[in-house]
């Protein structure tokens, strides 16, 4: 059983999440930063001590993934789950020497029923459709019009 420190911070920000970008989650541990990047596209994820790559790796098939490192004494390790695959919801925990110092969780969709028609799942899909509908429609009465019997 993990044990939380007081200074562990739990944080919720999905207003930072991308497909395009796909997920960031920063950690500070005293004058230390942990940043880890999670692809969207290809499951690649990439984790970050103080600006230097510590760890790389591609969780494609699995819902969940660990990245252990050291830093100087300590060792570290980042634990991603990802809790909802519809709605692009990751859980992100770093551990440092077998404590937890922080914990944040994304999510690209909050709310299906109030976000699955909005710009920011389909963006200018549907005027693209409305066009082409309505070119398909000119279309096919031209060709009705001269379409002989």
């Amino acid at each position: 059983m993990t044990m939380v420190s007081e200074e562990a911070a739990v944080n919720y920000s999905p207003e930072d999440v991308t497909i395009k970008d796909g997920f960031w989650f920063t950690f500070e541990d005293g004058d230390d930063e942990v940043a880890a990047h999670g692809s969207a596209w290809n499951g690649k994820e990439i984790i970050y001590f103080n600006d230097r790559v510590v760890s790389e790796t591609r969780a494609v098939f699995s819902r969940t993934s660990e990245h252990v490192f050291e830093a100087g004494s300590s060792t570290y390790k980042l634990e991603f789950h990802v809790a909802d695959l519809l709605r692009g919801h990751i859980r992100a925990r770093l551990c440092k020497d077998g404590k937890l110092i922080g914990e944040d969780t994304k999510m690209y969709i909050r709310n299906i029923r109030e976000e699955l028609w909005t710009p920011k799942l389909f963006g200018n899909l549907w005027k693209y459709a409305v066009v082409g509908v309505a070119i398909g429609t000119v279309i096919g009465l031209i060709v009705g019009f001269t379409k002989t019997s």
